[in-house]
């Protein structure tokens, strides 16, 4: 909290500004661990019934797997984000 108030930020808001305009002075390491690995896909048209959804997901979860295998790692959690088609 001292540190975030002596880059003047004092509100939760102001800090969500600042990151959002892509002010973050922290160092990259390109050699640290990810934290996440994720695919994602455009589908041409909107896919409503569970074949069509499990046709368009299972490349990405077999290519998530082998990433996940490459790394050595494993993950109890998997979240699908479904953006709106922009009008």
């Amino acid at each position: 909290m001292r540190r975030l108030a002596g880059d003047g930020i004092t509100l939760i808001g102001q800090l969500a500004g600042r990151l959002a305009c892509g002010e973050d002075a922290r160092a990259i390491d390109a050699r640290a661990p990810a934290h996440s690995i994720s695919a994602e896909t455009t589908l041409g048209q909107d896919v409503a019934d569970a074949a069509g959804l499990a046709h368009a997901l299972w490349p990405l979860c077999d290519w998530l797997s082998a990433r996940l295998k490459q790394a050595s790692l494993a993950t109890g959690r998997l979240n699908i984000g479904i953006a709106e088609r922009a009008p």
